[in-house]
């Protein structure tokens, strides 16, 4: 989510002293977990932090993310930010669907939690305009 102006300045999870791994360790857990599940909790071959993370001035990551990579060569990846809208999707995409969570982390309403999965498509031939007869 976009945090506002007083949760950049005044939050716990951006203090160094109190939680210094900031956006990675207030929401970044969840999609690490979620990529174990999503993966049989296989552990990956490698995993490498994605360039140029974001801190702010008290060295707190605001922005990051990283790929993990296994030996078949299944990929999964994942970006967590305090900077930009809110976002808590789950998207897992095989090589026989896609399921899609849309509030993964914090449901969006207490009481229920949906999903989407969409298995066995195929694109629709595409249109790319008109041409002269």
């Amino acid at each position: 989510y976009a945090a506002p102006q007083e949760f950049l300045e005044k939050n716990i999870r951006l203090k160094p002293d109190l939680d210094a791994l900031g956006a990675q360790g207030d929401i970044g857990w969840y999609c690490c977990r979620a990529i174990l599940w999503a993966n049989d909790y296989q552990m990956p071959q490698n995993v490498r932090a994605m360039p140029a993370p974001t801190f702010n001035a008290a060295g707190v990551i605001m922005s990051c993310g990283a790929t993990f990579m296994w030996e078949d060569g299944r990929l999964a990846t994942y970006n967590v930010s305090f900077l930009s809208h809110a976002a808590m999707n789950l998207i897992v995409q095989g090589t026989r669907g896609t399921l899609h969570v849309e509030d993964f982390c914090i449901p969006f309403e207490e009481t229920k939690a949906s999903f989407k999965f969409i298995s066995d498509m195929k694109p629709k031939p595409l249109f790319l305009g008109w041409e002269n007869r």
